[in-house]
C-alpha cells in the first residue's frame, strides 16, 4: 500500500534538496519552466507483499498526477532509496517524486503504478496495477 505523507508546492527548486559543490563540480538546478511550478508528493510504502518480480525483471511504468482540470504530468524525478520499490525488502520505505505542472492548476490525484505477477511462475506475463491516491 501506498500513502502519500503531503505534498509541497513550489515556484523554485527547494534549498533543502540541493546538494553543495565539491571539487571541480558545480551543481546547477533548474528552475520550473515559466507559468510552472514543481510538485513534491511525499510517499511511503506502508506495506509490501510479494508481488513475485525480482528488481532485475522491473519495465519501465510512469507514476503519474492529474491535476483538477483533468490534465496528467509524468513525474520529472524520482528520489528513493533501491529498496523503495522493493517488494520483496520487508523494511518500509519513504521517498518522494517531482512533477512540474502550470501554476494554475492544482493537483488532486496520484496514479502509482507498480508491476506484479498473481503466482510466482516465472512463465506468466507481468502485469501492471495502478494504486490511485486523492490529494488534498
Amino acid at each position: 500500500m501506498v500513502a502519500v505523507d503531503s505534498v509541497e508546492i513550489t515556484a523554485s527548486f527547494p534549498e533543502w534538496l540541493k546538494k553543495p559543490d565539491t571539487a571541480g563540480q558545480k551543481r546547477t538546478y533548474k528552475q520550473p519552466d515559466d507559468g510552472n511550478v514543481y510538485v513534491f508528493v511525499h510517499l511511503s510504502v506502508t506495506e509490501k507483499n510479494d508481488l513475485f518480480i525480482e528488481m532485475t525483471e522491473r519495465r519501465l511504468t510512469k507514476t503519474h498526477l492529474v491535476d483538477d482540470q483533468g490534465e496528467t504530468y509524468f513525474s520529472v524525478q524520482q528520489e528513493m532509496s533501491f529498496n523503495f520499490l522493493n517488494t520483496t525488502y520487508p523494511k518500509k520505505e519513504s521517498g518522494f517524486i517531482i512533477f512540474e505542472i502550470p501554476d494554475d492548476a492544482a493537483p488532486v490525484q496520484l496514479n502509482y503504478l507498480y508491476q506484479y505477477r498473481e503466482d510466482a511462475s516465472e512463465d506468466q506475463d507481468i502485469k501492471i496495477g495502478q494504486i490511485g491516491v486523492e490529494l488534498k
